[in-house]
């Protein structure tokens, strides 16, 4: 998700801003688990939890209570999650429409080339990485081609787990380094034009 919506606040302000976003997400999450912890300290001192309490030790009232405060928080907090989900904009269409967007500014400046990069997680043997981040390369290389970008101006690279923006120990680190970058650099014949403009 937060690649996408990194994708689509480029798309829209025309600036690169993926750091502010992971740098708000890494916030959020730290956040979030802070907060959590006060909430479960609050919840446990309120219903009369007794410290350093053993299983098979702890009062089976004092149980109940904890059930009963536990199990309703746990389903607000499964309804705001799918709330959230709910309201995510950014679709496959979306996605769509993004490359579609970029091939036009890519078909505009004839004068560059792309290399389209895969990255994985860490998750699953190297060799099964290195491929799938090859593949995930070769599927967005297939749709740019597919929007008319000339398939010699476009370069793949596949580096598996070995360049991770988030770390692999979370489940949203895992899922921020599944992703593909692009690279938009210029080519021998823009590179001599920029030489001899400098030359005079």
């Amino acid at each position: 998700m937060v690649a996408d919506t990194v994708e689509d606040s480029q798309l829209t302000t025309g600036r690169r801003s993926e750091g502010v976003f992971f740098a708000a997400r890494s916030f959020i999450g730290k956040s979030v688990h802070g907060i959590g912890v006060l909430i479960a300290t609050s919840m446990l001192t309120a219903i009369g939890f007794p410290q350093d309490a053993r299983p098979g030790e702890v009062d089976p009232v004092v149980v109940a209570k904890l059930g009963t405060a536990y199990l309703p928080l746990l389903g607000a907090l499964y309804l705001a999650s799918i709330g959230f989900v709910a309201a995510y904009r950014l679709s496959r269409s979306d996605h769509e429409a993004n490359l579609a967007r970029l091939s036009e500014i890519l078909n505009k400046y004839a004068d560059t080339e792309v290399l389209v990069e895969g990255h994985t997680d860490s998750t699953g043997p190297r060799d099964h990485n290195m491929d799938l981040s090859l593949r995930r390369a070769q599927s967005v290389t297939n749709q740019l081609a597919g929007h008319n970008v000339l398939t010699s101006r476009l370069n793949m690279m596949g580096y598996g787990p070995d360049q991770p923006v988030e770390s692999n120990t979370s489940p949203a680190g895992r899922q921020a380094n599944r992703r593909v970058d692009l690279a938009i650099y210029a080519n021998d014949k823009l590179k001599k034009t920029a030489e001899k403009q400098a030359q005079g």
